[in-house]
């Protein structure tokens, strides 16, 4: 398995997890389990990104070139995200058009990727000071306005890139990965029944852990070239979803 089809397994899953946030409401009016369905396998995209910036930074020749391309786009995602998450837990409200439109703070994984490649490329490098100021940073953001999957996503990256080429490794860190980042809330839903349904988070932590499968059968290769296509389709499909929430509803 080429890493072309684990950027095309990253995209789709991602495509059908954003999907049932914008159109979450109506898709579960319609049938809930489908809602749920569409979510459950968005978990299967982080863990596969990740994946593919820690293979990025062992193989780059240019690791600058390749941080200033993640900022760039961590950057022109930041508005989309934000509209797009502002649907649900909005941390201020503007008035666009007449029409009220909620924004959240909270930083793209667009961010949470550029931090994690910043924190492999100084260990890559030999950096300590670099090494130390993507920590610091990944901290600070995750403290304050926040960012998706916060410093357990970064610590994530760097792990699959310590572990790269070993195949169990690469394994537990994920499965360590989908229990850790749920755990919290799982503690919570079991200790304050009726808000969140324990199992359905089981099932999240169990698709997190299933990108361990298309890992593990990663062959090296890079297929088919994506060149920046695959970074612009992040921006590209939030921003056509909310357009069409917008004039749709």
């Amino acid at each position: 398995m080429s890493s072309f089809i684990l950027k095309l397994i990253a995209i789709v899953s991602m495509l059908i997890d954003h999907t049932a946030h914008v159109f979450g409401s109506e898709i579960a009016a319609a049938n809930p389990w489908l809602c749920f369905g569409m979510h459950a396998v968005g978990r299967l995209a982080f863990p596969l990104f990740a994946f593919g910036v820690a293979e990025g930074a062992s193989k780059t020749s240019s690791g600058k070139k390749y941080l200033k391309r993640m900022l760039l786009f961590a950057l022109i995602s930041q508005i989309p995200f934000s509209l797009m998450c502002g649907l649900e837990d909005p941390a201020f409200r503007l008035v666009v058009f007449g029409r009220s439109v909620g924004v959240s703070t909270e930083l793209s994984v667009m961010t949470t990727l550029f931090l994690g490649l910043a924190l492999c490329l100084s260990w890559k490098e030999k950096r300590p000071l670099g090494m130390a100021a993507a920590l610091a940073a990944a901290y600070a953001v995750d403290y304050t306005v926040g960012m998706d999957y916060g410093m357990l996503g970064v610590l994530f990256v760097f792990a699959l890139y310590a572990v790269k080429e070993n195949k169990l490794r690469t394994s537990a860190a994920t499965v360590v990965f989908a229990a850790a980042i749920y755990f919290d809330t799982i503690v919570s839903a079991v200790k304050t029944p009726g808000r969140v349904n324990a199992a359905v988070l089981l099932v999240y932590v169990f698709m997190t852990a299933l990108a361990a499968l298309p890992m593990v059968l990663y062959n090296g290769k890079r297929g088919p070239k994506t060149g920046v296509r695959a970074y612009i389709v992040y921006p590209a499909h939030i921003a056509i979803l909310m357009l069409l929430r917008y004039l749709v509803f």
